[in-house]
């Protein structure tokens, strides 16, 4: 059970240790909700930042797994790798993983 701790009168939840395949699924689907596919992408580093507040290591899991990702060709790396965006043509394999691997906790 995640618990919510009262941080100057925010909610704040505390990082969670999760599995690789985890942090892959939370990469990916942070992507999606900002409906980054093909051209239009995100900033790298501020995706390691974000999602870094809510996986225990401070980015240096998110990193590593983002790498994974784009070793394994679901994410692209534009403008010299400071920015990613998901791979259209891997969208069918993107949503298998997305939904197997998935938490609904965060």
């Amino acid at each position: 059970m995640l618990r919510f701790i009262s941080v100057f009168g925010a909610l704040y939840l505390p990082p969670v240790e999760l599995s690789d395949e985890q942090i892959k699924a939370l990469i990916i689907n942070y992507l999606m909700r900002r409906r980054c596919w093909g051209k239009k992408y995100q900033n790298r580093q501020k995706v390691v930042r974000y999602l870094g507040q809510e996986v225990l290591g401070n980015g240096n899991e998110v990193s590593r797994c983002l790498d994974e990702l784009i070793d394994k060709g679901w994410i692209n790396s534009m403008k010299k790798g400071k920015t990613i965006s998901l791979n259209v043509s891997a969208k069918k394999s993107i949503m298998q993983h997305i939904e197997e691997y998935s938490t609904n906790d965060l």
